[in-house]
Parts: structure tokens; C-alpha cells; sequence
């Protein structure tokens, strides 16, 4: 009886945030404190960052790869070297495809280290999710290095509208392109 006198007063200690000093500690257990102060166990903790890691971080991936292969068509069928905007915009969906397949392989990867763990296994997860980090990390540089591109291009075309075909060409476009795809291998 006087367990649980001292159990609802710890709770209501901690829920009106009174003084400590009122409470009897030699009668109180530890274990009333800590469940107490820990409203959730760090396994639910665990559970709701895999949910989303695993079904956001797919979802996402999937839809932009999804995206991206529509914009790959697209682009093809109007012709790649059409224009300097159709390189650019190429560009950027092959960039961005990539990262949402890497996207999509981390994702594989992280259910294959946690429901199929093995000690003895040749690929570390954290070694293959820096190789894949780092992948992303160049694809998302030629990604924005594109958009500047992009941009600066709309800005040229405002500023001289006839002369902008002279000089944002596709094979010049196609040049910068291969160098925004090679300048972070170069390092």
C-alpha cells in the first residue's frame, strides 16, 4: 500500500514539477524512477528511424527515379543535341537519376545489415554507406553546378535574347557538361 503511495508520488513530482525534497527516497526503488523518466524504450526509438529511413528514403528515391527516366525519355525523343537546354536539362536528369539510385541501394543495403546480419561478412555497412555518401555527394555537386548553368544561361538569354544561340550552343553545352561530371574525379 505504501509502495504505491510513494509510486503516484513520484509521477505526480515529476508531472507538476514540485520539489524533489518532499519525496522519501530510501522507500523508493529505481526502477519507479526510470520508468518514470523513460516514456519510451530505445527500441521503439530504433523501429521509428528505420520506418523512415527505410520506406521515406525509398519512397523518395523511387519516385525521383521513376521522374527521371520519364525526363530521360522525354529528352530523347526530342532529340539530345537539339539545343543548349535540352543538354542541360539531360544533364541534370542523369545526375539526379543517379543519386536516386544510390538512394535506392543504401536503402537495400541498410535491410540487408539489419534483418541479415553477419559477423563475418566481407563489406562493412559503414564502409559501403561512405562509398555511396560519397557518390551522392559528387552527383549532387553536378546537379548544382548544373542549375548554375541553367540559370546563368535564362540570365544571358534576358540580357542579349539574340545572341544567346551563338553563344550557349549544345556541343558547348555538352563540353561543360562532361566537365561538371569529371571535375570531382580529378581530386
Amino acid at each position: 500500500m505504501e509502495v504505491s503511495n510513494i509510486s503516484s508520488t513520484v509521477i505526480s513530482t515529476i508531472v507538476t514539477n514540485t520539489s524533489v525534497n518532499d519525496i522519501d527516497i530510501s522507500t523508493v526503488s529505481t526502477n519507479e524512477i526510470i520508468l518514470c523518466n523513460d516514456p519510451l524504450e530505445p527500441q521503439i526509438y530504433t523501429s521509428i528511424i528505420m520506418a523512415l529511413l527505410l520506406y521515406g528514403n525509398s519512397l523518395i528515391s523511387l519516385c525521383g527515379f521513376v521522374a527521371n527516366v520519364i525526363n530521360i525519355i522525354a529528352f530523347s525523343r526530342i532529340g539530345i543535341l537539339s539545343d543548349s537546354s535540352t543538354v542541360s536539362l539531360m544533364a541534370m536528369s542523369v545526375s539526379d537519376l543517379i543519386i536516386c539510385f544510390l538512394g535506392l541501394w543504401s536503402s537495400i543495403w541498410t535491410v540487408i545489415e539489419l534483418f541479415f546480419y553477419n559477423p563475418y561478412r566481407v563489406v562493412d555497412a559503414y564502409e559501403m554507406g561512405n562509398i555511396v555518401y560519397s557518390q551522392v555527394l559528387i552527383f549532387t555537386g553536378v546537379t548544382c553546378c548544373m542549375t548554375a548553368y541553367i540559370a546563368l544561361e535564362r540570365f544571358v538569354a534576358i540580357v542579349f535574347p539574340f545572341k544567346v544561340k551563338n553563344i550557349f550552343t549544345a556541343k558547348k553545352t555538352l563540353v561543360v557538361v562532361c566537365i561538371f561530371f569529371c571535375r570531382d574525379y580529378w581530386d
